[in-house]
């Protein structure tokens, strides 16, 4: 399979909504972040095979409202020649984020890079709003590759001008300290199969997250949406499916309930 969109963005309520996490500047404008999850999902899509992830990175944020930051995962990407011996992904981000009248706005950029993967590395500039809980931000890619896919169309060998829309709700619960996080991915593939729409898909959200002794315990529930009607070997239900180590296939898109537990620094 060609394991295209199986790479990686923002994880459960704290490790699988990706790399570009909430950089503010505090007293100290370093930190630091460590993450274990049950799996790594990378808009709706495990990148570990439905299996574990460990996750960590480093954040700087200036007063003015500049950040860079970088953070890493394990990952596995099944028997898929160019990605067979990929074991890690490396995201590098910076950007420049701040707040007028109550409407908070991010804009920058970000890498994603793979030692060991042939092709998938991936570079994407965003920009996103808030407001109160509510945000949204939207990825486009600029390289030609997205994670692996280069286009299928005819006279269209590259995926630039792939997008992803994150719609998100984040609030606070009246009770057992409990914050609620909704949200809605629109991954919609630049050139895709036949010009059909079948490897592009919505994927959705709802979890909740607990401060535990001082860590952030995260329960997420993801489905994604839109592959039904994908038959073909190279696209749709089959294009997010990888073969593991055992040769058994795994479904990578399947609905799943994911436990993470995160310390920040």
């Amino acid at each position: 399979m060609k394991k295209a969109l199986l790479a990686h963005a923002v994880v459960a309520a704290l490790s699988t909504f990706g790399a570009v996490s909430a950089v503010s500047a505090a007293d100290n404008p370093i930190t630091a972040n460590v993450t274990v999850a049950t799996d790594y999902r990378f808009r709706g899509i495990s990148q570990t095979l439905n299996g574990p992830a460990l996750q960590g990175g480093f954040d700087y944020a200036h007063s003015s409202g500049f950040y860079v930051g970088n953070w890493n995962s394990n990952v596995d990407f099944g028997n898929a020649a160019a990605a067979a011996g990929a074991n890690l992904e490396m995201d590098l981000y910076g950007g420049y984020k701040g707040e007028y009248s109550g409407l908070g706005y991010d804009v920058g950029a970000i890498r994603y890079y793979y030692p060991s993967a042939l092709g998938y590395d991936t570079t994407e500039i965003y920009g996103g709003v808030s407001y109160g809980p509510l945000s949204g931000k939207l990825f486009y890619t600029v390289s030609d590759g997205y994670f692996g896919y280069r286009g299928a169309g005819a006279g269209k060998t590259d995926a630039k001008g792939t997008t992803y829309l994150d719609l998100g709700y984040t609030d606070a619960l009246p009770f057992y300290d409990l914050t609620l996080n909704a949200r809605v991915g629109i991954v919609d593939i630049d050139n895709d199969f036949s010009g059909s729409d079948e490897i592009s898909y919505n994927h959705y959200t709802l979890g909740v997250t607990k401060p535990v002794l001082g860590t952030t315990v995260g329960l997420t529930f993801h489905k994604v949406s839109g592959l039904e009607n994908g038959t073909a070997a190279a696209g749709g239900k089959q294009f997010y499916r990888a073969t593991d180590g055992r040769g058994d296939n795994q479904n990578l898109y399947k609905s799943a309930l994911i436990l993470s537990v995160s310390k920040a620094f």
